[in-house]
């Protein structure tokens, strides 16, 4: 059997009317006099209404959520400047492209050439 026990001070109160009140105060022992217990499942949460919430102020965003949202707009500005040539990938790339386009020009350059050739040969 478990017996508990717990020991009681009384506290003298004096009340307007010039009464004497006895009022039992609870001692702790042990450890619960020296640190407080809370139970956190035991704090419910108020619930909010609608017309309570403030519509004004701005929501903040999580730090996944910036740093996506920065993400994203880093990538739009390095594509804008891709895209008008001020990144040193598109540089490389329109330096290819220039001398790609050098060559095909050569090349039917010198196709155009063969083609007259032929056809002098064959006028003769």
């Amino acid at each position: 059997m478990l017996k508990l026990t717990l020991s009681f001070s009384t506290k003298i109160m004096h009340s307007p009317s010039n009464v004497i009140l006895f009022q039992k105060v609870r001692k702790p022992k042990g450890v619960d006099g020296l640190i407080e217990i809370n139970n956190p499942n035991r704090n419910q949460k108020a619930t909010k209404k609608v017309t309570d919430l403030d519509t004004n102020t701005e929501a903040t965003l999580s730090r996944r959520e910036r740093e996506e949202l920065e993400k994203q707009q880093a990538q739009q500005r390095y594509q804008k400047l891709h895209a008008e040539g001020k990144t040193e990938q598109a540089q490389r790339d329109l330096a290819r492209l220039a001398i790609i386009r050098k060559q095909r020009e050569e090349a039917a350059r010198k196709k155009e050439e063969v083609k007259k050739a032929q056809e002098k040969g064959k006028a003769k």
